[in-house]
Order: structure tokens, then sequence, then C-alpha cells
């Protein structure tokens, strides 16, 4: 079993506004966002993470992997969708792991290597078997996470930092686990001993 406690390299893109012939196909993906409504004002913010493990070669490993990444994504979209919403923002995101969107009721999903993300910057090889993504950077070795919003822009730029991984202060809290172990099990001095009775 492997943990993969650290992210090597992530890349957020916004993509704004979206192609109009685009738009289509993520409103059935999203229809809580009423997408068609208001075309000039969606756009999409696209993580790719990259990953230690190549993703189009199945195992154990590569599946715990995207998984705990795909954990760590949801973690932080969620705030970020809280935040823009409370500024009249409609955001949704689409879940990494099975391509269902997070807040909106639909049937439809959206793959990893759904042929509209090359759009995005990524290449969908044909691998005979299955389809694997290909990033300019990170090569197969990528988790691309999709994010939707309809509405001002600057306000999704003010809260973009939330999508980002704050590896610093993961890496505060493990030194300050560390400290706290140390102490429960730092010895306990021995009492001084008692003056002698005059």
């Amino acid at each position: 079993w492997l943990k993969f406690e650290f992210v090597i390299s992530m890349e957020i893109t916004v993509f704004y506004p979206v192609k109009k012939r685009s738009i289509a196909d993520f409103a059935q993906v999203f229809p809580d966002g009423q997408l068609s409504s208001q075309p000039a004002e969606v756009g999409m913010v696209v993580t790719a993470v990259e990953t230690k493990l190549p993703m189009q070669n199945f195992s154990p490993e590569m599946v715990e992997e995207r998984l705990q990444h795909a954990k760590d994504f949801i973690e932080r979209a969620q705030p970020f969708c809280d935040a823009v919403k409370a500024e009249g923002v409609w955001a949704d995101f689409v879940d990494p792991v099975n391509g269902t969107p997070f807040y909106s009721s639909s049937s439809t999903t959206l793959s990893e290597t759904d042929g509209s993300l090359s759009q995005f910057g990524f290449q969908i090889l044909e691998l005979g078997c299955c389809r694997a993504l290909k990033h300019k950077t990170f090569m197969t070795r990528v988790l691309a996470c999709v994010l939707c919003f309809r509405g001002d822009r600057s306000v999704v730029d003010k809260h973009l930092h939330l999508l980002e991984r704050n590896q610093e202060s993961a890496a505060e809290k493990q030194g300050d686990d560390a400290v706290d172990k140390q102490e429960d099990t730092a010895p306990v001095p021995p009492e001084a001993p008692a003056p002698p009775e005059s």
C-alpha cells in the first residue's frame, strides 16, 4: 500500500469564456447552472494534477493514488464553490472518480477522457483497450479535475487560491505532530529529594 503525501506539481487554468459550441455539452452535465442562458459568462477551471504513476497503467497502486488525489481536489473544490456562490457566482465541479457533477442533479457524466477536454490542452490517447489523458508537461502522469462556473470572472480569480494545495501547511502540521509526539514520550524528570528534617 502506497501513501502519496504530496502532489509533485499542479497546474490550474481558467478558461473564460468557454467556446459556444461546447456550452451545450457542459449544460447537460450541469443543468442547474443554466449555462445556455448566459453563455458569455460561462467558464471552466481545469486543474491538472501531476501523479507519480502513469494513469494508463492499471494497478492497485495507481487506483490508490488516483483516489487520494481526487479526494484532495474535492476537499478544496467545496470551499471554493461556497466562496464564489456567496458572491453571486454559480459553480459546480465534476467528481474525478465517477465523472458526475458534485452538486447538480444530472444523469450525464463527464469522463476524464471525454473529447471535450482536448480544448483545455489535453490530448486523448486511443490505446486500443482504453483511453488515456496526456498533458503537455505531465504526459500521462496526470489527473484532470474540472470545475464549471457562470458569473463574474473576477470573483473566481479572487478565490482561486482555495484550489491550490497548501503543501507548506501540511508539512507544518506533520512537524507539529512530531513535536507533540516527542513531548508525549519525553521522560519525566525525577522529583528533587526533600530536604532533611532539622
